[in-house]
């Protein structure tokens, strides 16, 4: 999932940053490439029923698509 030192990402920009961060340490910080230890979850759960959670699928859907197009061979 992810989360940080906040909580989890809830927001399509909290989960970009997030992502971004974790990627770029495991690729830079670290011995292990990217396609082989890192691993993107962005999805919470989308029918609450609650109206701050109306947008958890758009941001999710839309986050992904960023992971996919900017953070190469994230999964």
């Amino acid at each position: 999932m992810a989360f940080d030192e906040q909580g989890q990402a809830a927001t399509y920009e909290e989960k970009i940053r997030i992502c971004e961060t974790r990627y770029r340490c495991s690729s830079t910080k670290s011995a292990f490439r990217p396609r082989t230890s890192f691993s993107i979850r962005t999805f919470l759960t989308v029918a609450t029923g609650m109206e701050e959670h109306n947008n958890y699928a758009v941001d999710s859907s839309t986050a992904t698509r960023w992971i996919k197009q900017n953070l190469p061979h994230a999964r």
